[in-house]
């Protein structure tokens, strides 16, 4: 009474009258796969709209340097959004003895799930030319009009 026979000749083990079947435990383990999958892809979703949401380029290793008279400043930028985009780059600039910072702006041009090196000219500090730079920032946004 414990044990039944199928078609095939396998033996399954009987439950409250019940019999398990090949079909019902392949059922159930295909239902968990697709539950797994289904998880995985909500999850992978989520961090994207979420990562995407709060920096769409985030802007690295920020240098200044002199060249004669120009101020050059160099980065990198990654667009972490999935298409291209022209990003507006700030500049925060500020020489030893000048009262108030000074910065430009400029764009920097990066197809989707890309890092590209960017280099800034500065030629408003050329009477300071030489001075020391005491403050070198960049920060990267996308403009209004390019959402």
């Amino acid at each position: 009474m414990g044990e039944a026979t199928t078609d095939t000749g396998s033996v399954t083990q009987t439950t409250a009258g019940r019999r398990a079947t090949p079909r019902v435990a392949a059922r159930s383990s295909r239902l968990l796969a697709m539950v797994v999958v289904g998880a995985c892809v909500v999850v992978a979703v989520v961090g994207l709209m979420r990562d995407v949401g709060h920096a769409a380029g985030q802007v690295r290793n920020v240098r200044c340097a002199w060249r004669g008279q120009n101020l050059i400043v160099t980065g990198s930028l990654t667009n972490k959004t999935f298409s291209a985009h022209s990003f507006a780059l700030t500049l925060g600039l500020a020489l030893h003895g000048k009262d108030a910072p000074a910065g430009g702006t400029s764009s920097v041009d990066a197809r989707g799930l890309s890092t590209v090196r960017w280099r800034v000219v500065d030629v408003d500090f050329a009477s300071r030319a030489g001075t020391p730079v005491t403050t070198c920032s960049a920060a990267a946004a996308l403009p209004s009009s390019d959402d």
